[in-house]
């Protein structure tokens, strides 16, 4: 019976490869398509870096506005509020700044 299986298969496999000659080669387009779906998730990927990043500035952005608005008491209209950013004083480290003393063997470190 295995036999006989094996014969009838084989003759359909024949039959398939003369009325296909041309098949696709399917190991190229699986590495194709497996190369453009690796492109899609990379890109995927830097597009989630980038919006958590944005929605993180975002957030530190808000978090900034409200503790430092203002609402205005004139009676307008319109109720409209006065938004005040609050800068702070950036602080520098020192820099030792050498100073030339005249002496000629200082003058490497000057």
């Amino acid at each position: 019976m295995t036999t006989k299986l094996h014969h009838e298969l084989d003759e359909l496999a024949t039959i398939f490869e003369r009325t296909n000659p041309t098949l696709p080669n399917t190991g190229d387009k699986f590495v194709q398509y497996s190369n453009a779906a690796e492109e899609a998730i990379g890109s995927a990927f830097e597009y989630l870096v980038l919006l958590h990043a944005g929605i993180h500035s975002f957030k530190a952005h808000s978090e900034l506005l409200n503790t430092s608005h203002e609402h205005s008491n004139t009676s307008s209209a319109n109720d409209e509020s006065i938004v005040t950013a609050v800068v702070k004083k950036l602080e520098l480290s020192t820099i030792p700044i050498p100073t030339f003393r005249g002496d000629i063997w200082d003058l490497d470190n000057f």
